[in-house]
């Protein structure tokens, strides 16, 4: 009995677990280290406390294929889960991350 309890516990905990993870979007910035667009588009993700992963696509070749794939010839490009936002756009950032 004890252990049917433990496991369904368990269940639960990791399936709200599961469900918080699939809540918060992923955010991902491509950019370059000499973009002013880009710098700014960091301050106001950190601004407003955005988790996010960047990634310089001068410096990192994987980066810089993933960013072609997603259309990608400016920058910052910003990816909220799946929705692409080209250039600086912090308003289309915001809506992104409500839907």
């Amino acid at each position: 009995m004890r252990k049917h309890l433990f496991f369904l516990l368990f269940f639960v905990l990791i399936g709200t677990a599961v469900v918080h993870a699939e809540e918060h979007k992923k955010v991902e910035i491509y950019l370059t280290s000499w973009c002013p667009y880009c710098a700014k588009m960091e301050k106001f993700l950190k601004q407003n406390k955005v988790d996010y992963e960047r990634y310089d696509v001068e410096k990192d070749t994987a980066a810089y294929r993933v960013f072609s794939e997603l259309g990608g010839s400016g920058v910052p490009l910003v990816r909220v889960h799946s929705k692409v936002i080209y250039g600086y756009d912090p308003e289309a950032v915001m809506e992104a991350l409500k839907t």
